[in-house]
């Protein structure tokens, strides 16, 4: 859904302009959208896709084994793992590559009409935090069940 949702939104360059412009902030700029500009911003904005779609996938992953009943699984906390680190790679991610994105939007500005823009949000923040939580949980369920394996081992 993610996927087709960026092939629809990436089919209308008009669209993407405005998108560029409001998530960067350039209100009064100007932009020149230029094939080699467009196919620069198709390439960046593929990295959150594929961090989200990574992200999803372990997400899927981590439901299937509770599906299956295997709740205290090293597949788990593996999974778990990776879904902190997902989100932490997108918090970093993101303000340099709004960075690189405003970079290119104005890449065939004419001299006097290109900007560079830097932006941090709490957002980013919060995906950092959030991904270093998810880690530190990670971290325990790998414990639990290290206790629950030796715990069975007993009776």
């Amino acid at each position: 859904m993610a996927v087709g949702g960026f092939v629809w939104a990436w089919s209308d360059p008009a669209l993407i302009e405005r998108a560029a412009r409001a998530h960067l902030g350039l209100t009064e700029q100007t932009v020149t959208l230029t094939p080699r500009v467009f196919a620069l911003m198709l390439l960046l904005s593929l990295i959150p896709l594929a961090l989200f779609v990574y992200g999803m996938a372990n997400v899927a992953r981590l439901f299937h084994a509770f599906a299956r009943g295997r709740v205290f699984a090293l597949e788990n906390a593996e999974a778990v793992a990776r879904i902190g680190w997902t989100f932490v790679v997108s918090g970093l991610a993101a303000s340099p590559l709004r960075t690189l994105l405003g970079l290119v939007l104005a890449l065939d500005n004419l001299p006097g009409h290109r900007s560079l823009t830097v932006a941090f949000s709490l957002e980013t923040l919060a995906n950092v935090v959030t991904g270093v939580g998810l880690v530190a949980i990670a971290v325990v369920i790998r414990e639990a069940v290290r206790l629950h394996d030796e715990n069975r081992q007993f009776v």
